[in-house]
């Protein structure tokens, strides 16, 4: 698993039932900076994109890849297929699970 403050990326199987699209290389934005996690300008072309059914989105790596953020450290994801998502925390005194924000 690697992880760039509130996301993380774990190398996965790209699951059946996936079809290519076009995005922007924004993997997620900051709720309250404004900032954003996202693939560098020049690696762009290294990354394919891959919806699945469930509108989840996953990265197919054909290069090592750079994933930017302002305020975090540059992580660097190696070659292979990548589900990403949100951190968790759990909060047993409310009894609630939310998202972890920027």
């Amino acid at each position: 698993m690697i992880v760039q403050g509130d996301i993380y990326f774990v190398a996965a199987i790209l699951p059946n039932h996936t079809k290519r699209i076009k995005h922007n290389g924004r993997l997620k934005e900051g709720e309250h900076t404004g900032h954003c996690h996202e693939i560098s300008e020049q690696d762009l072309a290294k990354v394919e994109f891959w919806e699945d059914e469930k509108g989840t989105l996953w990265l197919r790596v054909l290069k090592e890849t750079l994933v930017i953020h302002q305020e975090h450290k540059t992580v660097t994801l190696p070659e292979g297929d990548y589900f990403f998502d949100s951190q968790i925390e759990d909060d047993p005194f409310e009894d609630e699970i939310r998202e972890i924000k920027d």
